[in-house]
């Protein structure tokens, strides 16, 4: 799954950009013919196409647009986020959400890449400056 986050000084909204169930496999004589790789490689060139519309559409969209395109988009409020955690882990860097709220209590975490960290970090400082980071 891949997701981009879009910060907010309310809330930030997750969008989903890649999901196991955005793209179904295909059965065919294709398959029989030569092998699953040609359907897995059409799958990837689909996956693609549909991150680079969702990404797109995400550019123009309002935050309640955000919200409605697509049933795995989901939001979290800043005034429920008691803590957020940037660091590494074991081979990747993670974002980490603690989220406490009378009915939640859970931690959210999504992956970042090495160039993703210090973007990160900044947004963290500038749109929850009183969050521990």
């Amino acid at each position: 799954m891949v997701y981009d986050l879009y910060f907010t000084t309310e809330r930030i909204i997750v969008i989903s950009i890649q999901h196991p169930g955005d793209v179904q496999n295909s059965d065919s004589w294709v398959t029989f013919l030569f092998g699953g790789w040609i359907n897995r490689r059409s799958d990837q060139f689909e996956q693609d196409k549909l991150s680079k519309e969702r990404r797109n559409l995400a550019q123009r969209s309002t935050p309640a647009e955000l919200l409605g395109q697509n049933p795995h988009n989901f939001e979290i409020p800043s005034n429920i986020i008691k803590s957020i955690e940037i660091s590494r882990k074991l081979f990747q860097w993670q974002i980490r959400f603690h989220v406490s709220h009378p009915e939640i209590v859970r931690r959210t975490h999504f992956s970042l890449n090495q160039n993703q960290v210090a973007e990160a970090r900044r947004l963290v400082g500038l749109i929850l400056p009183t969050r521990p980071k």
